[in-house]
Parts: structure tokens; sequence; C-alpha cells
């Protein structure tokens, strides 16, 4: 009986845990906005800045464009492009050790478009999930080459995005990314 009362003040002063890490918050980010963000190793975010987006670079709407076209191809499972550089239309250089990210609409063309810089030398993954409205639904997103741009876009209207299960991995050159 005391062998049996041992054991059960051992489960209940013990934490709850299914086995799984602790589920971190979701960054929430609304329609026209930018935020800056450091990633920890453990997947922590934490943000040092948040504000309306100052737009995309004419590059920037291109890529976008091109990727809801179709000129890519669907991004799925390791079937990706690395968009280039134009050197007439020079792309701001990535902040080291950050994420910036920017939810923005191309109003010409009807596009929702989420642009991730990765300024760590680290492969980044993630998830999202996309709300309109009422209306809440996980989408599939590539992981993000180390120090580029990652670009995600969607031909309707989104009110907010949340991001989530952020991981810093490491990455070997030659390696190939994964959308999912």
């Amino acid at each position: 009986m005391l062998l049996l009362l041992a054991f059960f003040l051992a489960v209940a002063s013990a934490p709850f845990a299914s086995g799984a890490e602790t589920a971190k918050p979701a960054l929430s980010i609304t329609l026209g906005e930018t935020v800056v963000v450091r990633v920890d190793a453990d997947g922590t975010v934490t943000e040092l800045s948040r504000g309306p987006t100052q737009g995309l670079t004419d590059l920037e709407v291109q890529n976008a464009r091109n990727i809801t076209s179709g000129a890519y191809g669907d991004a799925t499972g390791q079937n990706y492009v690395v968009a280039g550089d134009d050197p007439a239309h020079p792309l701001p250089a990535i902040q080291p050790d950050t994420l910036k990210i920017t939810f923005v609409r191309i109003e010409s063309d009807r596009i929702v478009a989420l642009v991730i810089e990765n300024g760590y030398h680290q492969l980044l993954t993630y998830h999202a999930t996309l709300h309109q409205g009422f209306h809440s639904a996980p989408t599939d997103v590539c992981q993000v080459h180390p120090d580029l741009r990652g670009y995600e876009t969607w031909p309707y209207l989104i009110d907010s995005i949340d991001l989530d299960g952020f991981a810093l991995s490491d990455w070997t050159e030659g390696q190939r990314l994964n959308c999912q």
C-alpha cells in the first residue's frame, strides 16, 4: 500500500506530458505587416520589430508573379525553384541572424505573398495556417534556403497567417529543400 501511495504521489506531482514537446505559440501576422524575429536553437521565436510593410521590391513582385502564374510549376516535395538575382533590380542585403517576414497583397495582380528573408546560415523549416474571415486552414510551405528569401503566394485574399514550428537545421551545399 505504501508503494502504491508513493507511485501515486510521484505521478500526481510530475508535469503532464504526452512525450511531445510543448508547442510554441504561433507568430500571427496580418496582411500588410512586416515582422522581424530571432529564432533560438530550440525554436523559440523572439519578436524584434513589427510594423506596416514598406512593400516589395520590383524583383520580389516579379518573383511572386512568376510563382502564382505557374511559371515555375508546383512547389511540392523537392520540386521547387531558387529564384535568381537580377543585377538591374538588386535586392537589399538580408540581415544576419534574423528572419524578416513580410505578408503583403500585390494589388495589381490580386496576389497575396509571404516573403521570408532567412538571415541564418541554416535551413529554415516552419508551418503556416491561413485565416480568412471565420475560416482557417493549414497550407503547404517550402523550407527556406540559408541566407536567401523564400516566397509563398496565394491567388486569393487572406486576412492573416499564423507561422509556427520554426526550426533551424544544418544545411550542406547541394542539399534539396522540401515543400510540404
